[in-house]
């Protein structure tokens, strides 16, 4: 699973997910710097929300103007950086503040008397070893470096007064100014990450091309991103 995926990638693949799938995302190896979180008093069906183009240098975006249409509907919420919303466990529920069952206090993990616990699968699927083992190594499996922070390259406009365009939005301050559309390197490679569902029908036929160009460009998504910055951000010394 998470292996060969993590394999594909860092040997120049180009993987993209939405929906379920981000939670892919904070899998240890794969989208460094990307978390995702479920939205808290959200209510978006069928919503067109207006968005806009924040790297127009990507090869994702070659071809549009900053202003975008999203067609969105409710579901999982991406952060980019170095830091982000972090996770709740493998899914990704870290939000929640009571309990689905009922069962236990709230200290007490509930787990399905006839499955593994999360955090036993994670662990399986990353051949034994723990986040952790990641977070500390700076290195995604198989000793591939974790790569540049992410790129955000379409985000939903930050006031939220101004988010609707068509159709029923409550909440709205929970997607204001959150990224759409991210970019993130893992070795050669290149995971799109999609918080909204880019190929429903035709409905979505004005995100067709970030697809399009994400796959026409595969092998050269890092061009027009920014220099990273020097390790430590020291010069060199004794004047070498």
């Amino acid at each position: 699973g998470v292996a060969n995926l993590e394999k594909f990638v860092s040997g120049g693949g180009l993987l993209v997910t939405f929906g379920p799938e981000l939670e892919l995302a904070p899998a240890p190896g794969l989208a460094a710097g990307v978390s995702t979180r479920a939205p808290q008093g959200l209510n978006a069906r069928g919503t067109v929300i207006r968005a806009e183009v924040s790297d127009l240098n990507s090869p994702v975006a070659y071809g549009y103007s900053p202003d975008l249409s999203i067609y969105y509907t409710t579901g999982l919420l991406l952060s980019a950086g170095r830091g982000g919303f972090g996770r709740g466990g493998f899914g990704g529920r870290g939000g929640a503040a009571g309990r689905t069952s009922g069962i236990g206090s709230l200290t007490i993990p509930d787990v399905m008397q006839t499955r593994k616990s999360d955090e036993e699968l994670l662990k399986e699927s990353l051949g034994g070893k723990t986040e952790k083992d990641f977070q500390n190594s700076g290195r995604g499996r198989g000793g591939a470096p974790v790569g540049p922070p992410p790129r955000i390259i379409v985000r939903f406009v930050p006031q939220a007064n101004d988010l609707l365009l068509s159709g029923l939005l409550t909440g709205g301050r929970e997607i204001a100014g959150q990224p759409v559309v991210v970019d993130a390197q893992h070795g050669q490679g290149h995971i799109l990450l999609f918080a909204a569902n880019p190929f429903w029908r035709n409905e979505t036929s004005g995100e067709f091309s970030l697809e399009l160009n994400a796959a026409m460009n595969y092998k050269n998504l890092d061009a027009g991103s920014k220099p990273a910055a020097p390790a430590g951000g020291r010069g060199r010394r004794g004047g070498e």
